[in-house]
């Protein structure tokens, strides 16, 4: 998993504890953003491939890059049941992967 490429090598609720008691003195979102990078992070390190792995994960684990999640919809705010969003493979490989098609709306991202 991702830990694995943690230095410390902490437990994820002890890495929340101290980037929440770091990031006390923000009056952003930054708690959250570390959380959706460590969520992203940790779904390509268990099913990415290793290609996507060794291009994502570094500049993930450093801060330079970070996770998202784009739910919101305008017909269904964050309600998962009722998303419309679709992604379907195109049989393309670029190099990293297989390409899909993105076929929805969305209003924000977070």
């Amino acid at each position: 998993g991702f830990t694995d490429l943690d230095d410390l090598g902490l437990p994820f609720a002890v890495q929340c504890c101290v980037k929440a008691t770091i990031s006390a003195g923000f009056s952003s979102n930054a708690p959250a953003l570390f959380v959706l990078t460590r969520c992203a992070a940790d779904l390509l390190a268990e099913h990415g491939s290793e290609r996507l792995r060794e291009f994502y994960l570094p500049k993930m684990r450093t801060g330079e890059w970070m996770g998202t999640m784009a739910l919101s919809e305008t017909h269904a705010g964050s309600s998962l049941r009722t998303i419309r969003t679709s992604a379907t493979p195109t049989g393309v490989d670029n190099g990293l992967g297989e390409e899909y098609a993105i076929k929805g709306e969305k209003m924000w991202t977070t």
